[in-house]
């Protein structure tokens, strides 16, 4: 099956070591020292012929010792190598063109134990050059762009605002096609005019929206800029039975979101609402939002809305993460809290509310979660609810601008680590995005 020219990917070693005797290529005698290189793109099947065509250049480094194969439409390659620690550089091609790279830039270290077959994992990432790449993840696209397959963003990615985004994940008609298992980094790049309208929903399943429907693998580094507006207040709800989930990230996830901002505005008729994710069964680490309006329009007794997440299940964990004073939250009738409305029995711990005021007419809310336990998290002291002095269900630890300001205080005692932060107008910045592309303010 041919590969169009456009395709990019890069390649990064995993160093799984298994003894020989859980494969055994037909080139490889009992007693010799070699390697075997497979190729793989993730949790995701790959349909058969996928590899044809395509060449991989391997260059193993020893001290002065250089090593090159060419490996042709193969999944797989055995080299006889002598033992010791050596250092693997792979790249890839489509005819003249490199549509590869790998991982590590310095390339990656293998250690070959003298008289077996060393088996190493190459997993083979898809680059996403573009908003059709973007569209293309999910598709099954060459056999190869699957749910479960990894991903890499290389460059800033514009999607055209007049059109209707479809959620990575789901199908035309909004019911999911599968959760996401694979891995997506956007590398730092910026995801700009991400619009979701949605009028109607008849699934008889859960229904999700976001970049991704659902996430049950790891979405990391992305910047992310949405309009997203769901009203199904009309004829056609969501069946009682079901769940509503909307997010900037994706909808829901029991998977790992990480190093993300997102920023815009986020709305729904109700549902379960937040800045990063609808619902979160997983982790949420190192991330935050930015000059994003969050609101729920409706009434009922299953909304919950939060900065971070509308709801944080059992066993999941929400850490470091923070909203800017440019976060605005109207939770109305839903429960609502500055990091998460509902938290159940789930972690939220070592998170900063920034924002000025939440708007709530519920009885259950609060200023980080509006019921379950909250750890180490922190508060702008001034925050107002309906523009009105924050007098009971005051959850989180009061903080002053003097210490928001003090990146000390981010550091030492909220626990922002200093090897995923920096600083910018006093506050934590993700380190994998730009400076220029962000800017925290507190209003």
């Amino acid at each position: 099956m041919s590969i169009r020219n456009n395709y990019r990917w890069f390649l990064s070693v995993i160093a799984c070591l298994f003894l020989a005797a859980c494969f055994a290529p037909l080139d490889w005698e009992e007693g010799e020292t070699a390697i075997t290189l497979h190729f793989g793109s993730g949790s995701g099947s790959r349909s058969a012929g996928a590899f044809s065509g395509l060449v991989h250049e391997v260059t193993l480094t020893r001290g002065s010792t250089v090593m090159s194969e060419t490996i042709t439409g193969e999944e797989s390659k055995t080299i006889p190598v002598t033992p010791g620690t050596w250092n693997i550089k792979v790249e890839g091609y489509n005819g003249r063109n490199k549509f590869a790279r790998q991982k590590e830039e310095q390339g990656a270290v293998i250690n070959v134990i003298a008289g077996q077959n060393n088996i190493f994992d190459i997993q083979m990432a898809l680059m996403v050059n573009n908003s059709e790449d973007l569209k293309r993840i999910g598709t099954e696209a060459d056999g190869l762009w699957n749910l479960g397959a990894h991903y890499i963003q290389t460059a800033d990615i514009s999607l055209n605002s007049s059109e209707n985004w479809i959620p990575i994940g789901q199908n035309q008609d909004s019911t999911l096609k599968g959760s996401f298992t694979g891995s997506f980094n956007g590398n730092g790049y910026t995801i700009s005019n991400l619009v979701i309208n949605i009028d109607s929903v008849t699934s008889n399943q859960n229904t999700s929206f976001g970049l991704f429907s659902s996430i049950d693998g790891t979405v990391e580094n992305i910047n992310l800029n949405v309009n997203i507006n769901i009203d199904v207040s009309g004829v056609h709800r969501v069946p009682d039975d079901r769940h509503l989930n909307v997010g900037g990230i994706a909808g829901e996830s029991g998977g790992i979101v990480r190093s993300c901002v997102v920023t815009g505005e986020i709305k729904s008729s109700e549902g379960n609402i937040g800045g990063l994710l609808g619902w979160n069964s997983g982790n949420i680490n190192n991330c935050y939002t930015n000059e994003l309006a969050i609101s729920v329009s409706g009434s009922g007794n299953r909304n919950n809305v939060g900065g971070i997440s509308g709801g944080n299940n059992s066993a999941s964990i929400i850490r470091n993460c923070y909203i800017t004073g440019s976060t605005t939250i109207n939770g109305g009738s839903a429960r609502t809290g500055g990091i998460a409305g509902e938290n159940g029995n789930g972690t939220i711990q070592y998170c900063v509310v920034l924002n000025s005021n939440i708007n709530v007419t519920s009885s259950d809310y609060g200023r980080i979660a509006s019921n379950g336990t909250t750890t180490n998290c922190y508060v702008r002291s001034t925050m107002t609810r309906n523009s009105s002095p924050w007098t009971t269900n005051k959850d989180g630890t009061d903080i002053t601008q003097e210490q928001w300001n003090n990146q000390t205080w981010w550091r030492n005692t909220a626990q922002f680590s200093e090897s995923v932060w920096a600083f910018k107008n006093n506050l934590p910045i993700l380190k994998i995005i730009s400076e220029g592309k962000q800017n925290p303010t507190v209003n």
